[in-house]
């Protein structure tokens, strides 16, 4: 109950669809988290040199003398600096994955406000259509109900009269449900405080888009192209697998003195301090497991390639699919804006004339109302069509390269 109290309770704001997207873009929590994805890989570039601990080992026998059994030892293990600088370039891929995952989430996001401002546009406009319905049965209901107390027409004229105006104001209701519903959708994804109306006064269309779609730049082909080169990385880094490593190692003679559970005579060498230096190399000579894992960074290149061509396929099909449709919504518009509306117009007004005047009987009447309101309906379904269709193009495209 306190939820439906909220939604009655809340004003309506006139916002134009940039408004809506900017504050959608600006707002929306999934979008601040890939935002945020994309700086936390950033900060773990700087992991790429990771050389690992530094060993550092303190060597005391109570049964040695000043020998170069007390020392201390410092110690490193670090590879070729190839391997630190193919680590660099796997975590600076991993970072563009995540920035194309961002432009990928702000497409879609694009794409829902996009969806829900023009529907709210259409069902504003078919509202209006219906309020003007309603004034033309109110008449119709006016005039039926004057001529049966004149006893010019029977009861059953205003019956049907009677019917219409209900029926209209049923349908009324239900399209003021629909634009409550598209409202509340429309706020979620732009998080705002208020319900909007769109700020355009009447429905309108949008540009036309790309005649072909450009596979190359659509934010889901920069997905796969980023998802290629972490995987060409992560090859170059498997392959490092195959380098040796390298230790280093430096002794210097210690002697703690109070240390001497033993009172064993404990002095230093007379010619100086014992120090020493040691170098080691790792290499790897079972080179079974390696080669597994090499082949396997290598079909994983070959899958990623292979599937960014099935889904760039799939993507222009749907593209030259709703290029399709908008052809033929282009095709329609073209017959309501050059002949249908006009003749709707003549249809309203010379019905209602003729009807006034005896000219032609109810049921005449009632029928050439519902043509001209018919084509008015079906004029701004086929625009709602052509702009839900440019949005699919524009989506797929994406709406910074369209």
């Amino acid at each position: 109950m306190a939820l439906f109290c909220s939604i009655a309770e809340a004003q309506n704001v006139k916002k134009s669809l940039n408004e809506c997207i900017e504050m959608a873009l600006n707002k929306n929590p999934a979008i601040k988290a890939d935002v945020l994805s994309v700086e936390r890989s950033k900060v773990l570039e700087r992991t790429a040199f990771d050389i690992g601990n530094t060993d550092i080992t303190l060597n005391q026998d109570p049964t040695s003398g000043g020998g170069p059994d007390n020392s201390l030892s410092i110690g490193q293990k670090f590879g070729l600096p190839v391997v630190y600088r193919s680590q660099k370039k796997l975590l600076k891929a991993k970072t563009g994955l995540e920035s194309r995952a961002l432009d990928l989430s702000k497409n879609e996001l694009l794409k829902d406000v996009h969806t829900a401002y023009f529907r709210l546009l259409y069902l504003f406009e078919y509202k209006k259509i219906l309020l003007k319905q309603d004034t033309l049965y109110k008449t119709f209901l006016h005039i039926a109900t004057a001529k049966v107390e004149a006893g010019e027409s029977n009861v059953l004229e205003r019956i049907n009269a009677e019917k219409l105006y209900n029926e209209n104001k049923l349908v009324l209701d239900n399209a003021a449900k629909d634009i409550s519903s598209t409202q509340i959708y429309l706020q979620s994804l732009i998080y705002s405080d208020e319900l909007v109306e769109p700020l355009e006064p009447q429905l309108f269309l949008l540009a036309s888009p790309l005649s072909r779609l450009d596979v190359q730049n659509t934010p889901t082909n920069k997905i796969w192209q980023a998802q290629n080169e972490i995987n060409e990385q992560n090859l170059k880094v498997t392959k490092n697998g195959y380098l040796p490593s390298f230790s280093l190692a430096f002794n210097y003679q210690m002697l703690i003195k109070g240390f001497n559970p033993y009172n064993i005579d404990r002095q230093r060498f007379k010619k100086g301090d014992f120090t020493g230096l040691s170098i080691g190399v790792s290499l790897p000579l079972v080179l079974g497991a390696q080669k597994a894992k090499t082949k396997a960074a290598w079909h994983d290149l070959e899958i990623t390639k292979l599937k960014q061509e099935a889904d760039n396929t799939n993507r222009a099909r749907t593209y030259d699919s709703y290029l399709n449709d908008l052809l033929k919504s282009k095709n329609s518009l073209k017959y309501y804006d050059e002949t249908g509306m006009r003749q709707a117009d003549k249809i309203i007004n010379i019905s209602q004339l003729a009807y006034e005047k005896g000219g032609i009987n109810y049921i005449e009447y009632i029928q050439n109302l519902k043509t001209a309101l018919e084509i008015s309906l079906q004029h701004i379904a086929v625009m709602n069509d052509y702009n839900q269709s440019v949005i699919q193009l524009n989506y797929l495209q994406g709406y910074e390269n369209k």
